[in-house]
C-alpha cells in the first residue's frame, strides 16, 4: 500500500497539518504518517521517522511564515540552521529518497529561496510548490489531496506497467475464477473487450477477484463512470456462466429494497374488494440479495412448492440474464452494487450487512433466507473518500488504471490492427493534449479513446483538423 508523509513544524503549521491529514485519511487508500498519531509513547522517534520516510511515495512539506523557526538564541538565529532540528532532518531524509516531495506554502509564507537555506536543503527550492491560503483553506487542501491522489495513481500505473512481464509471468496459483479481460471479440470472450485492460492489469484484476471470492470480501472497483468499471462484473458473470444481478445505488436507495419490497397498499385494496386478507407472500417482491442467496425460494416468494400450487400466487420473475449456464444451480452468482459513494456510510453498512451475515429474515412472509452458493460481490465507486479506513480494510480494492499514452497506443493497436499505427498514436496524443488543456484528470478513459479512434477512422476525420473539435464535442470530451 502507498504511504504519504506529512512533515511540518508544530508551532508554525500544526493546525493546518491536522486538517491536511484528516482530508488525506478520509480520501486516500494509503497510509498517512503524522507524528502526533503515528508515533507511540516509548518509540524511538527519529529512527521511526527515518524508517517511515523510506517507505513513503509522497512527502508533503508544510511551510508557514516561520518555517525556518526562531530559535530564541541570539538575534536572527534560526532552528533550520541547526543540524539537530528535527524538521530539517525530515526534509534532508526525504530529499535522499525517491519520493515525490511537495512543498506547500501556508498562508502568506514566502516562496523558497535556495540562498537562504542550508546546503543540504537547497534542492527543495527547485521543486514546484502548492499554496494553501487560509481564507479558502478547505478548497486548497482538497486541491492538494487531488494532486497527491493523481501522483499515487501515476506511480501505481507506472509500477504495474514496469512489472508487466512479472505479472504476466507470475507463478501459477489455484484460480477459482479463470477470466479474460481486455481482449477483442472472439468466442466466449465476446464481451471482454468492453473492459479494455492491458494483460498486466487484467492479470492483477483476476487475481484480486479470486482473493475476494476465497475471503468472502466484496471487490471494490475504483474508477470513473467511463472507465469500464461497471462492465467487469457483467463480463465475469457471462464468462463463468454465473447468475448476474445488479443494483444501482442512489441517495434514495433503501437497504431493505435489496432484500424485498412489500406492497401494503395493494394488499389493503384487495382486502376491501374480497372482504378477506390475502397471504402476505402474494405482495412480496424479492430483491437482489434474495435472488442471489436462494433463487428458488425467491421465485416462490418464500412459499414451499405445495403452497404455491394450491394458491393463485404467481411465481416471481428472476431478473438474472439467461446466458449459457446461468441457472439457479450455477456454481457462482455475481452481484454488482454500483455507485456506493453516492450513499451515506451508515446506509452502505446496512446495504452490505446481508452479504456479511449470509442470511436475513423476511418478516412479512415469516421466512429466513440463507446463502447457498459462492457469491462474488462487486462494488463500484469513483473514489474511497466516503469510506472509512475500517471499512476499506474489509474490502479487496482494484483501481482502474490511469491511462497513459503508451496504454492508449498499445490497446488501440490491439483493437484496430488494420489502422496505421501513426494514426492511433496521433489520436492518443491529441486526446491527452486536450485533457491537459482543461486540467481534467479523468477527461478521457480507454473506452472513450476507442470510440474516438473508431469514429475518426470511419468518418475520415483528420486528427487535429477542422472537424476534430466537433468530434470530441459530439462525444462529450471537451470538458
Amino acid at each position: 500500500m502507498s504511504a504519504v508523509f506529512v512533515s511540518y513544524r508544530r508551532d508554525d503549521t500544526g493546525m493546518v497539518a491536522r486538517d491536511v491529514v484528516k482530508e488525506l485519511e478520509a480520501s486516500l487508500d494509503a497510509t498517512v504518517f503524522f507524528d502526533l498519531e503515528s508515533v507511540k509513547a516509548g518509540q524511538a522517534f527519529r529512527e521511526l521517522i527515518a524508517e517511515s520516510l523510506q517507505r513513503c511515495s509522497v512527502v508533503i512539506v508544510l511551510l508557514g511564515k516561520d518555517w525556518y523557526g526562531r530559535s530564541g538564541v541570539g538575534a536572527g538565529a534560526r532552528r533550520i540552521d541547526d543540524e539537530d532540528d528535527i524538521f530539517r532532518q525530515e526534509i534532508e531524509l526525504a530529499l535522499r529518497t525517491s519520493a515525490l516531495i511537495i512543498p506547500v506554502l501556508v498562508g502568506d509564507a514566502f516562496t523558497i529561496s535556495a540562498t537562504e537555506l542550508p546546503a543540504s536543503l537547497r534542492s527543495l527550492a527547485s521543486l514546484q510548490w502548492h499554496r494553501i491560503q487560509l481564507k479558502d483553506k478547505d478548497e486548497a487542501i482538497a486541491k492538494l489531496r487531488e494532486v497527491v491522489q493523481e501522483a499515487l495513481y501515476n506511480m501505481e500505473s507506472a509500477r504495474l506497467s514496469g512489472s508487466a512481464d512479472a505479472l504476466s509471468g507470475m507463478k501459477p496459483y489455484r484460480k477459482l475464477l479463470s477470466l479474460q479481460f481486455g481482449v477483442p471479440h472472439s468466442g466466449a470472450a465476446r464481451r471482454a473487450d468492453s473492459v479494455p485492460l492491458s494483460s498486466s492489469h487484467a492479470e492483477e484484476l483476476v487475481f484480486r477477484m479470486n482473493a475476494a471470492l476465497v475471503t468472502g470480501r466484496p471487490l471494490l472497483v475504483i474508477g470513473s463512470a467511463s472507465s469500464g468499471r461497471e462492465e467487469i462484473a457483467r463480463v465475469a458473470a457471462e464468462q463463468l456462466g454465473a447468475r448476474y444481478l445488479e443494483h444501482h445505488l442512489s441517495r434514495r436507495s433503501n437497504p431493505r429494497d435489496l432484500l424485498y419490497t412489500f406492497d401494503e397498499s395493494r394488499r389493503s385494496a384487495d382486502a376491501q374488494v374480497s372482504r378477506q386478507l390475502h397471504r402476505s407472500n402474494e405482495y412480496v417482491e424479492p430483491g437482489i440479495w434474495w435472488w442471489a442467496f436462494d433463487p428458488d425460494s425467491a421465485a416462490r416468494r418464500g412459499m414451499d412448492s405445495g403452497e404455491l400450487e394450491s394458491t393463485a400466487v404467481t411465481r416471481a420473475l428472476d431478473p438474472s440474464p439467461t446466458w449459457a449456464g446461468a441457472t439457479s444451480q450455477a456454481a457462482y452468482t455475481v452481484v454488482l452494487l454500483s455507485g456506493i459513494d453516492r450513499i451515506p456510510l451508515a446506509e452502505l453498512e446496512e446495504h452490505l450487512y446481508p452479504f456479511s451475515t449470509r442470511e436475513f429474515t423476511i418478516s412479512v412472509a415469516h421466512y429466513t433466507v440463507r446463502a447457498a452458493g459462492r457469491i462474488l460481490l462487486v462494488l463500484t465507486a469513483e473514489g474511497v473518500r466516503s469510506l472509512n479506513r475500517e471499512l476499506r480494510r474489509r474490502l479487496v480494492i482494484y483501481r482502474m488504471p490511469l491511462p497513459s499514452i503508451d496504454e492508449f497506443v498499445r490497446v488501440g493497436r490491439t483493437y484496430f490492427p488494420d489502422l496505421a499505427p501513426k494514426f492511433i498514436e496521433d489520436v492518443a496524443q491529441k486526446l491527452l493534449d486536450a485533457r491537459a488543456e482543461v486540467g481534467a484528470r479523468w477527461l478521457v478513459e480507454l473506452p472513450e479513446f476507442l470510440d474516438v479512434v473508431r469514429a475518426a477512422s470511419e468518418l475520415d476525420v483528420e486528427v487535429g483538423g477542422l472537424n476534430w473539435r466537433l468530434l470530441l464535442d459530439s462525444l462529450g470530451l471537451t470538458g
